[in-house]
């Protein structure tokens, strides 16, 4: 059975993929026009073609998805902390449960994997 969260995850990554990649800036419909109307005459062209094709409509859903998509990132991202977090805590407590049972080495070992996944 698929993971839901693995499916959101790779849809998300599936739409990233297809986006335009490179830094993104709020240009708007008319300043793109008016640079394709430009002295370059394959720049009207151009820009017919992007508007009109594939890569358009794949920005488009990019777009239209990010807001949903960021919010489910950041309530996964916030979960996954809170996983971590009690992992810490429970690696603690293991350490101080091995270290009262005389197992010094194990003890020793969880410790400084806590101080490890610290520095992350």
């Amino acid at each position: 059975m698929t993971d839901p969260r693995r499916h959101r995850l790779d849809a998300i990554a599936e739409r990233l993929a297809r986006a335009t990649p490179g830094e993104w800036s709020p240009a708007s419909i008319e300043e793109l026009l008016c640079r394709a109307i430009g002295t370059d005459e394959g720049s009207i062209g151009a820009m017919i073609t992007l508007f009109e094709g594939k890569q358009v409509s794949s920005d488009a859903h990019f777009i239209a998805r990010a807001p949903a998509d960021i919010a489910w990132l950041l309530s996964e991202l916030t979960r996954l902390e809170s996983s971590i977090t009690q992992a810490r805590e429970l690696m603690r407590e293991a350490a101080e449960c091995a270290w009262f049972h005389g197992e010094r080495t194990l003890a020793g070992k969880l410790r400084e994997a806590t101080k490890q996944e610290g520095k992350q």
